[in-house]
């Protein structure tokens, strides 16, 4: 409004500055004489205030124009910080939505780690089955083994889960305390139709079942064959 104030002021000085002057043109061209010393001396103050007027006007608009000027600056730093504030919010909300899930995972991961804790597992017996395992798939196929055949010379998923291993979870933790993991597995011992995946038996079964016989081997034959495979090995170094 004030910008609209000072064009309208201008205007009006304009129109009254020339007003006056035509009117002073007009007693100096005229040709009576009596009252034109008093008319003239009096057009000329007024003009003058008028031109004074006017200089201050043209100096508070070339003011205002500076302002003007100033505040369309400061308009597009503004915009420019916005535009940077609304990035670096969609940085934070893409922010949290990661931790968001880092944090949900972690918390996952607390509590998968919180039931091993609760529920542990004797690390030698795990280390006795990982031997039995490795020393009955790992080396070779079984003899009449042939292209085609869907057994492997070490245990798919289906055999993991299917077998002994397989079945820990699925056994509650006072149990495996008080009568130990390999009776617990003897007493929930899967039939060989459940497997779905023809296989030829493992020492890992023949070992756990308790009314199979075996192959005259006692659970500590397992240190036995760690300690012959491990002087073959440096034998044959």
């Amino acid at each position: 409004m004030s910008s609209s104030g000072t064009k309208q002021k201008l205007l009006s000085l304009i129109v009254d500055f020339e007003i006056i002057s035509k009117e002073l043109l007009d007693v100096i061209s005229s040709k009576g004489q009596r009252h034109s010393s008093i008319d003239t001396g009096q057009l000329v103050e007024l003009l003058v205030s008028k031109d004074e007027e006017l200089q201050e006007t043209i100096k508070t608009a070339i003011r205002q124009v500076e302002v003007h000027k100033n505040t369309e600056e400061i308009k597009a730093k503004i915009a420019q910080r916005d535009y940077e504030i609304r990035q670096l919010q969609n940085s934070l909300r893409e922010a949290e939505s990661l931790l968001s899930v880092a944090i949900y995972e972690g918390k996952q991961k607390l509590a998968v780690a919180k039931r091993a804790r609760h529920n542990k597992l004797p690390v030698d017996d795990v280390i006795k089955y990982a031997h039995k395992i490795s020393a009955s798939h790992s080396v070779v196929a079984p003899p009449n083994w042939v292209q085609g055949d869907p057994r492997r010379p070490f245990p798919t998923e289906n055999d993991m889960r299917n077998g002994w291993l397989g079945k820990i979870r699925e056994l509650p933790a006072n149990l495996i305390q008080t009568r130990g993991l390999s009776e617990a597995l003897a007493t929930r011992a899967p039939s060989n139709s459940q497997t779905g995946v023809s296989s030829w038996p493992t020492p890992v079964e023949s070992t756990l079942t308790p009314s199979v016989p075996t192959r005259g081997k006692e659970p500590d034959d397992v240190e036995i064959m760690s300690s012959e495979s491990s002087s073959s090995s440096s034998s044959e170094d």
